[in-house]
Protein backbone atom coordinates (compact mmCIF):
# COMPACT_ATOMS: atom_id res chain seq x y z
CA UNK A 1 0.00 0.00 0.00
CA UNK A 2 3.00 2.45 0.95
CA UNK A 3 4.18 1.37 -2.31
CA UNK A 4 1.77 2.20 -4.23
CA UNK A 5 1.37 5.90 -2.77
CA UNK A 6 4.64 6.45 -3.21
CA UNK A 7 4.24 5.92 -7.11
CA UNK A 8 1.54 8.11 -7.01
CA UNK A 9 3.27 10.40 -5.29
CA UNK A 10 6.17 10.87 -7.97
CA UNK A 11 4.04 10.73 -10.60
CA UNK A 12 2.08 13.55 -9.08
CA UNK A 13 5.63 15.56 -8.99
CA UNK A 14 6.49 14.73 -12.52
CA UNK A 15 3.19 16.02 -13.86
CA UNK A 16 3.62 19.32 -11.65
CA UNK A 17 7.28 19.90 -12.80
CA UNK A 18 5.88 19.18 -16.63
CA UNK A 19 3.13 22.04 -15.85
CA UNK A 20 5.68 24.14 -14.22
CA UNK A 21 8.48 23.79 -17.32
CA UNK A 22 5.66 24.83 -19.74
CA UNK A 23 4.89 27.97 -17.70
CA UNK A 24 8.29 28.88 -17.31
CA UNK A 25 7.99 29.87 -21.40
CA UNK A 26 7.70 33.69 -21.77
CA UNK A 27 7.90 36.14 -24.58
CA UNK A 28 8.22 39.56 -24.41
CA UNK A 29 7.61 42.12 -27.49
CA UNK A 30 9.42 45.37 -26.99
CA UNK A 31 8.74 48.27 -30.02
CA UNK A 32 8.10 51.78 -29.49
CA UNK A 33 5.08 53.52 -28.60
CA UNK A 34 5.11 55.73 -30.74
CA UNK A 35 6.86 56.37 -34.97
CA UNK A 36 6.41 58.76 -37.39
CA UNK A 37 5.17 57.65 -40.71
CA UNK A 38 8.06 56.54 -43.64
CA UNK A 39 10.22 55.49 -40.47
CA UNK A 40 11.74 52.88 -39.26
CA UNK A 41 12.03 50.94 -35.98
CA UNK A 42 13.94 47.71 -34.11
CA UNK A 43 11.44 45.21 -33.11
CA UNK A 44 12.91 42.99 -30.21
CA UNK A 45 11.42 39.93 -28.75
CA UNK A 46 13.43 38.39 -25.54
CA UNK A 47 12.41 34.38 -25.53
CA UNK A 48 12.87 32.81 -22.21
CA UNK A 49 12.34 28.63 -23.64
CA UNK A 50 13.30 27.62 -20.32
CA UNK A 51 14.19 23.59 -20.98
CA UNK A 52 12.31 24.05 -24.64
CA UNK A 53 14.82 22.46 -27.86
CA UNK A 54 14.58 21.61 -31.11
CA UNK A 55 12.40 22.97 -33.53
CA UNK A 56 10.72 26.11 -32.93
CA UNK A 57 8.77 29.08 -35.20
CA UNK A 58 7.89 32.72 -34.46
CA UNK A 59 5.25 34.32 -36.24
CA UNK A 60 4.66 37.61 -36.05
CA UNK A 61 1.46 39.49 -38.05
CA UNK A 62 1.97 42.83 -38.77
CA UNK A 63 -0.08 45.73 -40.07
CA UNK A 64 -0.93 46.53 -43.47
CA UNK A 65 1.73 48.95 -44.78
CA UNK A 66 4.48 47.50 -42.47
CA UNK A 67 7.27 46.02 -43.99
CA UNK A 68 10.04 43.97 -42.02
CA UNK A 69 13.86 42.95 -43.11
CA UNK A 70 15.95 40.58 -41.05
CA UNK A 71 19.00 41.76 -38.70
CA UNK A 72 19.75 39.17 -35.40
CA UNK A 73 17.99 36.05 -36.01
CA UNK A 74 19.96 33.80 -33.48
CA UNK A 75 20.35 31.21 -36.04
CA UNK A 76 16.45 30.98 -37.22
CA UNK A 77 15.69 31.22 -40.68
CA UNK A 78 13.89 34.52 -41.73
CA UNK A 79 11.30 35.16 -44.25
CA UNK A 80 8.91 38.09 -44.46
CA UNK A 81 5.57 37.29 -46.85
CA UNK A 82 1.76 38.57 -46.86
CA UNK A 83 2.52 40.71 -43.48
CA UNK A 84 3.92 38.05 -41.65
CA UNK A 85 7.24 37.66 -39.88
CA UNK A 86 8.59 34.49 -39.65
CA UNK A 87 11.81 32.81 -37.47
CA UNK A 88 12.09 29.15 -37.75
CA UNK A 89 14.36 26.90 -35.46
CA UNK A 90 15.45 23.76 -36.57
CA UNK A 91 17.28 23.51 -33.42
CA UNK A 92 17.06 26.48 -30.76
CA UNK A 93 19.63 28.12 -29.45
CA UNK A 94 21.18 26.38 -26.07
CA UNK A 95 21.04 29.49 -24.13
CA UNK A 96 17.91 29.36 -21.70
CA UNK A 97 17.25 33.33 -22.53
CA UNK A 98 18.12 35.03 -25.72
CA UNK A 99 16.79 37.93 -27.83
CA UNK A 100 16.09 38.54 -31.35
CA UNK A 101 15.65 41.31 -33.29
CA UNK A 102 14.65 42.56 -36.74
CA UNK A 103 13.89 46.14 -37.93
CA UNK A 104 10.21 47.10 -39.53
CA UNK A 105 10.12 49.90 -41.70
CA UNK A 106 5.91 52.05 -41.81
CA UNK A 107 4.94 53.22 -45.24
CA UNK A 108 4.82 57.15 -45.16
CA UNK A 109 0.66 56.44 -45.77
CA UNK A 110 0.04 54.70 -42.27
CA UNK A 111 -1.04 56.31 -39.56
CA UNK A 112 -3.20 55.74 -36.18
CA UNK A 113 -3.10 53.08 -33.49
CA UNK A 114 -1.95 49.60 -34.56
CA UNK A 115 -1.63 46.30 -32.56
CA UNK A 116 0.94 43.31 -33.17
CA UNK A 117 0.15 40.12 -32.26
CA UNK A 118 1.78 37.15 -32.60
CA UNK A 119 2.49 32.74 -31.91
CA UNK A 120 5.28 30.78 -30.54
CA UNK A 121 5.04 27.05 -32.05
CA UNK A 122 7.21 24.50 -30.70
CA UNK A 123 7.63 20.44 -30.21
CA UNK A 124 7.01 18.57 -27.01
CA UNK A 125 7.14 14.96 -27.45
CA UNK A 126 6.35 14.56 -31.17
CA UNK A 127 3.16 17.19 -30.34
CA UNK A 128 3.03 20.91 -31.50
CA UNK A 129 2.44 23.53 -29.17
CA UNK A 130 1.71 27.09 -29.30
CA UNK A 131 2.38 30.24 -27.07
CA UNK A 132 0.82 32.92 -27.82
CA UNK A 133 2.86 36.70 -27.65
CA UNK A 134 1.47 39.70 -25.40
CA UNK A 135 0.14 42.17 -28.40
CA UNK A 136 1.65 45.18 -28.28
CA UNK A 137 0.10 48.82 -29.78
CA UNK A 138 1.79 51.24 -31.68
CA UNK A 139 0.67 54.63 -32.60
CA UNK A 140 2.13 56.13 -36.13
CA UNK A 141 1.94 59.51 -36.14
CA UNK A 142 0.45 61.97 -34.05
CA UNK A 143 -2.74 60.41 -31.75
CA UNK A 144 -5.98 62.56 -33.58
CA UNK A 145 -7.49 65.02 -30.67
CA UNK A 146 -10.20 67.26 -31.44
CA UNK A 147 -8.73 70.59 -32.34
CA UNK A 148 -7.79 68.55 -35.21
CA UNK A 149 -11.50 69.13 -36.95
CA UNK A 150 -12.91 72.53 -35.12
CA UNK A 151 -14.18 74.41 -38.26
CA UNK A 152 -17.85 74.40 -37.12
CA UNK A 153 -17.40 75.89 -34.11
CA UNK A 154 -15.11 78.51 -36.08
CA UNK A 155 -18.13 79.04 -38.82
CA UNK A 156 -21.09 79.44 -36.39
CA UNK A 157 -18.95 82.35 -34.00
CA UNK A 158 -18.61 84.50 -37.22
CA UNK A 159 -22.17 83.84 -38.15
CA UNK A 160 -23.49 85.07 -34.42
CA UNK A 161 -21.17 87.66 -33.99
CA UNK A 162 -22.22 88.86 -37.93
CA UNK A 163 -25.90 89.11 -36.55
CA UNK A 164 -25.96 90.83 -33.77
CA UNK A 165 -22.98 93.08 -34.23
CA UNK A 166 -22.37 93.40 -38.06
CA UNK A 167 -23.41 97.15 -38.30
CA UNK A 168 -20.63 98.34 -36.17
CA UNK A 169 -18.11 95.87 -36.83
CA UNK A 170 -18.88 97.01 -40.64
CA UNK A 171 -18.66 100.92 -39.76
CA UNK A 172 -15.74 100.78 -37.52
CA UNK A 173 -13.31 97.76 -37.97
CA UNK A 174 -14.24 97.02 -41.73
CA UNK A 175 -10.79 94.74 -42.29
CA UNK A 176 -12.00 92.38 -39.12
CA UNK A 177 -15.46 91.31 -40.45
CA UNK A 178 -13.84 88.53 -42.61
CA UNK A 179 -12.53 85.43 -40.93
CA UNK A 180 -11.20 84.38 -43.74
CA UNK A 181 -8.61 86.81 -44.78
CA UNK A 182 -6.65 86.39 -41.52
CA UNK A 183 -4.94 83.59 -42.62
CA UNK A 184 -3.35 85.36 -45.35
CA UNK A 185 -1.76 87.86 -43.54
CA UNK A 186 -0.59 85.53 -40.35
CA UNK A 187 0.61 82.66 -42.77
CA UNK A 188 2.92 85.14 -44.60
CA UNK A 189 0.99 85.66 -47.70
CA UNK A 190 0.07 82.06 -48.52
CA UNK A 191 -2.24 81.23 -50.88
CA UNK A 192 -4.59 78.44 -52.31
CA UNK A 193 -5.83 77.99 -56.36
CA UNK A 194 -7.58 75.30 -58.06
CA UNK A 195 -6.75 74.68 -61.92
CA UNK A 196 -9.74 72.23 -63.64
CA UNK A 197 -8.49 70.94 -67.02
CA UNK A 198 -10.47 67.97 -69.35
CA UNK A 199 -8.46 64.61 -69.01
CA UNK A 200 -10.30 62.50 -71.55
CA UNK A 201 -13.59 61.29 -69.89
CA UNK A 202 -13.25 63.28 -67.30
CA UNK A 203 -11.35 66.75 -65.68
CA UNK A 204 -8.22 67.03 -63.54
CA UNK A 205 -8.54 69.47 -60.77
CA UNK A 206 -5.25 70.56 -59.38
CA UNK A 207 -5.06 72.44 -55.78
CA UNK A 208 -1.73 74.45 -55.52
CA UNK A 209 -0.68 75.64 -52.39
CA UNK A 210 2.04 78.43 -52.09
CA UNK A 211 2.98 78.04 -48.61
CA UNK A 212 5.02 80.65 -46.64
CA UNK A 213 5.32 79.40 -43.24
CA UNK A 214 2.51 76.56 -42.59
CA UNK A 215 3.15 73.59 -40.81
CA UNK A 216 1.79 70.14 -39.06
CA UNK A 217 -1.57 69.60 -39.63
CA UNK A 218 -3.46 70.66 -42.66
CA UNK A 219 -6.45 69.95 -44.65
CA UNK A 220 -7.59 70.74 -48.03
CA UNK A 221 -11.12 70.26 -49.01
CA UNK A 222 -13.47 70.98 -51.81
CA UNK A 223 -16.93 70.78 -51.96
CA UNK A 224 -18.82 69.65 -55.11
CA UNK A 225 -22.23 69.94 -56.70
CA UNK A 226 -24.58 66.85 -56.21
CA UNK A 227 -24.07 64.45 -59.70
CA UNK A 228 -19.63 64.97 -58.94
CA UNK A 229 -17.90 62.15 -58.11
CA UNK A 230 -14.15 62.70 -57.08
CA UNK A 231 -11.21 59.81 -57.31
CA UNK A 232 -7.58 60.20 -55.71
CA UNK A 233 -5.11 61.35 -57.94
CA UNK A 234 -1.68 63.05 -56.49
CA UNK A 235 -1.74 63.17 -52.84
CA UNK A 236 2.07 64.54 -51.99
CA UNK A 237 1.58 62.08 -48.55
CA UNK A 238 -1.85 63.29 -47.74
CA UNK A 239 -4.62 60.80 -46.60
CA UNK A 240 -7.64 61.28 -49.69
CA UNK A 241 -11.03 60.62 -49.03
CA UNK A 242 -14.50 61.45 -50.74
CA UNK A 243 -17.62 61.33 -48.68
CA UNK A 244 -20.69 63.31 -48.85
CA UNK A 245 -19.54 65.13 -51.94
CA UNK A 246 -16.08 66.34 -50.81
CA UNK A 247 -12.92 65.61 -51.52
CA UNK A 248 -11.06 65.95 -48.71
CA UNK A 249 -6.85 66.28 -48.32
CA UNK A 250 -5.34 65.22 -44.60
CA UNK A 251 -1.87 65.84 -43.99
CA UNK A 252 -0.73 64.92 -40.31
CA UNK A 253 2.41 66.84 -41.05
CA UNK A 254 2.25 69.21 -44.17
CA UNK A 255 5.10 68.67 -46.43
CA UNK A 256 8.31 71.35 -46.31
CA UNK A 257 7.85 72.75 -49.76
CA UNK A 258 7.03 76.23 -51.30
CA UNK A 259 5.12 74.88 -53.22
CA UNK A 260 2.54 72.21 -52.62
CA UNK A 261 0.43 70.20 -55.06
CA UNK A 262 -2.32 67.78 -54.87
CA UNK A 263 -4.84 66.53 -57.49
CA UNK A 264 -7.80 64.64 -57.66
CA UNK A 265 -10.13 63.15 -60.69
CA UNK A 266 -13.32 65.14 -61.37
CA UNK A 267 -16.37 62.74 -63.20
CA UNK A 268 -19.42 64.42 -63.99
CA UNK A 269 -21.35 61.87 -63.57
CA UNK A 270 -24.82 63.45 -65.20
CA UNK A 271 -24.04 66.98 -64.88
CA UNK A 272 -23.54 69.72 -66.63
CA UNK A 273 -19.96 70.78 -67.32
CA UNK A 274 -21.32 74.70 -66.39
CA UNK A 275 -21.59 73.45 -62.40
CA UNK A 276 -17.66 73.11 -62.35
CA UNK A 277 -17.72 77.02 -61.60
CA UNK A 278 -19.69 75.96 -58.51
CA UNK A 279 -16.95 74.01 -57.12
CA UNK A 280 -16.30 75.82 -53.73
CA UNK A 281 -12.95 74.84 -51.17
CA UNK A 282 -11.04 76.00 -48.23
CA UNK A 283 -7.69 74.90 -46.83
CA UNK A 284 -7.84 75.09 -43.07
CA UNK A 285 -4.73 74.38 -40.72
CA UNK A 286 -3.20 74.62 -37.20
CA UNK A 287 -1.40 77.78 -36.48
CA UNK A 288 -0.97 78.30 -32.66
CA UNK A 289 -3.78 75.39 -31.74
CA UNK A 290 -6.03 77.63 -33.64
CA UNK A 291 -7.62 76.71 -36.73
CA UNK A 292 -6.68 78.90 -39.81
CA UNK A 293 -8.58 78.67 -43.18
CA UNK A 294 -7.84 80.21 -46.85
CA UNK A 295 -10.04 80.20 -49.69
CA UNK A 296 -9.38 77.94 -52.22
CA UNK A 297 -9.34 79.98 -55.77
CA UNK A 298 -10.08 78.58 -59.28
CA UNK A 299 -7.70 79.73 -61.93
CA UNK A 300 -8.40 80.32 -65.74
CA UNK A 301 -12.28 79.73 -66.82
CA UNK A 302 -13.59 79.87 -63.09
CA UNK A 303 -13.57 83.72 -62.44
CA UNK A 304 -17.12 83.52 -61.31
CA UNK A 305 -16.01 81.23 -58.45
CA UNK A 306 -12.98 82.98 -57.84
CA UNK A 307 -15.07 85.99 -56.81
CA UNK A 308 -17.66 84.33 -55.14
CA UNK A 309 -15.18 82.75 -52.76
CA UNK A 310 -13.71 86.81 -52.41
CA UNK A 311 -16.54 88.97 -51.16
CA UNK A 312 -13.64 92.08 -51.32
CA UNK A 313 -13.07 92.00 -55.08
CA UNK A 314 -17.17 92.34 -56.02
CA UNK A 315 -16.21 96.29 -55.47
CA UNK A 316 -15.26 97.28 -58.54
CA UNK A 317 -17.53 96.82 -61.47
CA UNK A 318 -15.09 97.67 -64.36
CA UNK A 319 -13.54 94.09 -63.63
CA UNK A 320 -16.26 92.45 -65.99
CA UNK A 321 -14.37 93.52 -69.40
CA UNK A 322 -11.05 92.54 -67.52
CA UNK A 323 -12.45 89.03 -67.01
CA UNK A 324 -13.57 88.58 -70.16
CA UNK A 325 -9.92 88.95 -71.16
CA UNK A 326 -8.49 86.78 -68.69
CA UNK A 327 -11.03 84.42 -69.61
CA UNK A 328 -9.95 84.34 -73.12
CA UNK A 329 -6.68 84.08 -72.80
CA UNK A 330 -7.34 81.05 -70.02
CA UNK A 331 -9.07 79.35 -72.72
CA UNK A 332 -6.10 79.17 -75.17
CA UNK A 333 -3.63 78.20 -72.45
CA UNK A 334 -6.31 75.30 -71.16
CA UNK A 335 -6.39 74.09 -74.85
CA UNK A 336 -2.77 74.17 -75.21
CA UNK A 337 -2.70 72.44 -71.80
CA UNK A 338 -4.89 70.16 -72.99
CA UNK A 339 -2.92 68.64 -75.77
CA UNK A 340 0.28 68.34 -73.71
CA UNK A 341 -1.65 66.47 -70.67
CA UNK A 342 -3.40 63.96 -73.47
CA UNK A 343 0.00 63.35 -75.00
CA UNK A 344 1.97 63.07 -71.21
CA UNK A 345 -1.21 60.60 -70.50
CA UNK A 346 -0.62 58.31 -73.67
CA UNK A 347 3.37 57.91 -72.94
CA UNK A 348 2.32 57.06 -69.07
CA UNK A 349 -0.16 54.29 -70.28
CA UNK A 350 2.57 52.72 -72.58
CA UNK A 351 5.02 52.64 -69.55
CA UNK A 352 2.29 51.40 -67.23
CA UNK A 353 1.75 48.52 -69.93
CA UNK A 354 5.77 48.53 -70.42
CA UNK A 355 5.64 47.46 -66.54
CA UNK A 356 2.97 45.61 -66.53
CA UNK A 357 4.39 42.89 -69.02
CA UNK A 358 7.79 43.10 -67.63
CA UNK A 359 6.48 41.87 -63.97
CA UNK A 360 3.88 39.50 -65.83
CA UNK A 361 7.22 38.26 -67.84
CA UNK A 362 9.48 37.64 -64.11
CA UNK A 363 6.32 35.81 -62.53
CA UNK A 364 6.24 33.25 -65.19
CA UNK A 365 9.76 33.23 -64.97
CA UNK A 366 9.97 32.53 -61.74
CA UNK A 367 7.50 29.90 -61.80
CA UNK A 368 9.20 27.61 -64.47
CA UNK A 369 12.24 28.03 -61.70
CA UNK A 370 9.92 26.85 -58.79
CA UNK A 371 8.93 24.16 -61.05
CA UNK A 372 12.17 23.13 -61.87
CA UNK A 373 13.25 23.08 -58.28
CA UNK A 374 10.52 21.00 -57.34
CA UNK A 375 11.45 18.02 -60.46
CA UNK A 376 14.85 18.34 -58.97
CA UNK A 377 14.20 17.64 -55.26
CA UNK A 378 12.18 14.62 -56.02
CA UNK A 379 14.59 12.60 -58.01
CA UNK A 380 15.48 10.38 -54.50
CA UNK A 381 12.08 9.85 -53.90
CA UNK A 382 11.93 5.93 -53.64
CA UNK A 383 9.33 4.09 -51.34
CA UNK A 384 9.03 4.67 -48.04
CA UNK A 385 8.05 1.11 -47.20
CA UNK A 386 11.56 -0.44 -46.91
CA UNK A 387 14.58 0.77 -44.83
CA UNK A 388 15.29 4.39 -43.47
CA UNK A 389 13.61 7.04 -45.07
CA UNK A 390 13.05 10.40 -44.48
CA UNK A 391 9.27 12.18 -45.30
CA UNK A 392 8.69 16.33 -44.96
CA UNK A 393 5.46 16.58 -42.49
CA UNK A 394 3.68 19.60 -43.42
CA UNK A 395 0.66 19.29 -41.34
CA UNK A 396 -1.51 17.50 -38.60
CA UNK A 397 -4.97 17.32 -37.40
CA UNK A 398 -7.46 14.94 -35.80
CA UNK A 399 -10.01 15.02 -38.63
CA UNK A 400 -8.86 13.97 -42.04
CA UNK A 401 -9.23 16.68 -45.03
CA UNK A 402 -9.90 16.27 -48.76
CA UNK A 403 -7.04 16.78 -51.06
CA UNK A 404 -8.10 19.34 -52.25
CA UNK A 405 -7.46 21.33 -49.18
CA UNK A 406 -4.26 21.89 -49.71
CA UNK A 407 -4.56 23.42 -52.94
CA UNK A 408 -7.56 25.68 -51.83
CA UNK A 409 -5.96 26.64 -48.41
CA UNK A 410 -1.88 26.54 -49.60
CA UNK A 411 -1.86 26.66 -53.09
CA UNK A 412 0.04 23.55 -52.81
CA UNK A 413 -0.29 20.78 -55.51
CA UNK A 414 2.66 20.25 -56.46
CA UNK A 415 2.77 15.88 -55.54
CA UNK A 416 0.56 14.00 -53.38
CA UNK A 417 0.63 13.98 -49.87
CA UNK A 418 0.71 11.08 -47.87
CA UNK A 419 -1.93 10.61 -44.86
CA UNK A 420 -0.56 8.38 -42.20
CA UNK A 421 -2.51 8.08 -38.63
CA UNK A 422 -0.15 8.90 -35.83
CA UNK A 423 -0.55 8.48 -32.43
CA UNK A 424 -4.67 10.31 -32.33
CA UNK A 425 -3.07 12.16 -35.16
CA UNK A 426 -3.98 12.52 -38.84
CA UNK A 427 -0.63 13.37 -40.35
CA UNK A 428 0.77 14.60 -44.04
CA UNK A 429 3.35 14.66 -45.42
CA UNK A 430 5.62 14.84 -48.32
CA UNK A 431 8.18 13.04 -50.50
CA UNK A 432 10.62 10.11 -49.64
CA UNK A 433 14.28 10.04 -49.13
CA UNK A 434 17.16 8.10 -48.38
CA UNK A 435 19.18 10.79 -47.36
CA UNK A 436 18.52 13.16 -44.38
CA UNK A 437 19.87 16.54 -46.71
CA UNK A 438 17.81 15.76 -49.25
CA UNK A 439 14.80 15.97 -47.34
CA UNK A 440 15.74 19.07 -45.16
CA UNK A 441 16.37 20.69 -48.78
CA UNK A 442 12.76 19.67 -49.62
CA UNK A 443 12.02 21.18 -46.00
CA UNK A 444 13.64 24.77 -46.62
CA UNK A 445 11.69 24.47 -50.33
CA UNK A 446 8.06 24.00 -48.74
CA UNK A 447 8.99 26.52 -46.29
CA UNK A 448 10.53 29.25 -48.42
CA UNK A 449 7.60 28.54 -50.60
CA UNK A 450 4.36 28.40 -48.92
CA UNK A 451 2.63 29.20 -45.72
CA UNK A 452 1.86 25.36 -43.79
CA UNK A 453 2.79 25.39 -40.40
CA UNK A 454 6.40 24.79 -39.68
CA UNK A 455 7.29 21.72 -41.82
CA UNK A 456 9.84 19.59 -40.41
CA UNK A 457 11.65 16.39 -41.21
CA UNK A 458 10.46 13.09 -40.21
CA UNK A 459 11.71 9.72 -40.34
CA UNK A 460 10.73 5.68 -40.83
CA UNK A 461 11.90 2.23 -40.65
CA UNK A 462 10.70 0.01 -42.71
CA UNK A 463 7.24 1.88 -42.51
CA UNK A 464 7.22 2.96 -38.63
CA UNK A 465 8.00 6.33 -37.30
CA UNK A 466 11.08 6.79 -35.89
CA UNK A 467 13.31 9.73 -34.61
CA UNK A 468 15.30 11.63 -36.58
CA UNK A 469 18.33 11.03 -34.57
CA UNK A 470 17.82 7.23 -34.58
CA UNK A 471 17.12 7.46 -38.38
CA UNK A 472 20.73 9.18 -38.51
CA UNK A 473 22.71 6.30 -36.47
CA UNK A 474 20.85 3.49 -38.23
CA UNK A 475 22.21 5.04 -41.66
CA UNK A 476 25.63 6.70 -40.26
CA UNK A 477 24.40 9.66 -41.56
CA UNK A 478 25.43 13.03 -40.03
CA UNK A 479 23.07 16.15 -39.21
CA UNK A 480 23.19 18.99 -41.09
CA UNK A 481 21.92 22.21 -40.14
Amino acid sequence: MIKNILLLFNLIVLLVFNVIVTIDLTITPNIPAQVEPGSEFNFELKIFKGNISGFAKVQQDLPDGFTASETDSKGASFTFSENKVKLIWMSLPAEEEFTVTFKVKVDPSVKGTKTIGGKFSYLENNERKSYDIPAKTIQVGPPEVAQTEPPAQTQEQPAAQTQEQAPAQTQETPATTSNEAQPAAQSGGSACTRTITPDGDKYKVEITLQNNGISGFAKAQDLLPAGMRGEEGSTNNAVFSFVGNKAKFVWMSLPNEKEIKISYNLFLDGTAADELNNISGEFSFLENNETKKLPIVTLGGGGTTAQAQNPNEGQNQNQGSTAEEEAKKAAEEKAKKDAELRKQYAIEEQARKDEQAKKDAEATAKNEKKKKNTETSLTNTPSASNGVNFRVQVCAGHEQVPSTHFDKTYKFSEEQIFTENHEGWIKYTIGGFTEYKSARDRREQVTAGYSFPGPFVSAYNNGSRITVQEALMINRQHWVQ
